[in-house]
Formats: structure tokens, sequence, C-alpha cells
């Protein structure tokens, strides 16, 4: 069975699944589990994932990666710089810190 047809099974009985009262809910879900072969617990995930989706759900987790272009020019050249460069730009923006020295914040 194709992704396609177990998403087809679902929308068709999604509304009906969402008003039903807990005992036809479990019909529902025995006849949707035993047409595309999947377990309860599945079946129950992917229809609250459904009844999700529609609001502000957005598609993967965790939040996006927001980056300036400063931020990513930063970036950029740290990830080309050898640790010699590096080193000696962390002296010069933090002088007061050096080898063995505490952070308080």
């Amino acid at each position: 069975m194709t992704m396609a047809t177990r998403n087809e099974i679902f929308t068709q009985y999604k509304k009906e699944y969402w008003n039903a009262s807990k005992k036809r809910k479990g019909a529902i879900l025995d006849t949707v589990c035993e047409v595309a072969g999947m377990l309860r617990k599945s079946a129950i995930r992917k229809f609250r994932r459904l009844q999700l989706k529609g609001g502000t759900c957005q598609e993967g987790r965790g939040r996006p990666e927001r980056y300036t272009p400063d931020v990513i020019a930063a970036l950029k050249w740290t990830h080309r710089a050898p640790a010699s460069r590096l080193s000696a730009l962390a002296s010069e923006e933090t002088p007061g810190l050096g080898p063995g020295s505490v952070i308080m914040v």
C-alpha cells in the first residue's frame, strides 16, 4: 500500500473521527487499522497530526535557523580560517581573557 493510498483513507475518515464519540472513534480506528494495515497507536498519531496540520504547525522539528547577513559572513570566515587566526582574533576581541581565565556571569 502506498502512502498516497493511506493518506486518502485518513482524509476520508478524519472529519468523522474528530467529531465522533469515544466509542465511535474506536470503531473508526478498527476500520482504518484493518484497511491501512497500521497499528492502532500509529493511526491515532496520524489523525492527531492531520488535525494539527491545519493550524500553525510547522513542518520539521525545532526552531528555524535565522541568521543575519553579518553572522553568515562570520560563520563562513571562521569555517575557512585556520585556528591560529581564530585564537589571535579572540585575544584581540577579549583583551582581559587569557589561558586559564574565568568568566563570571
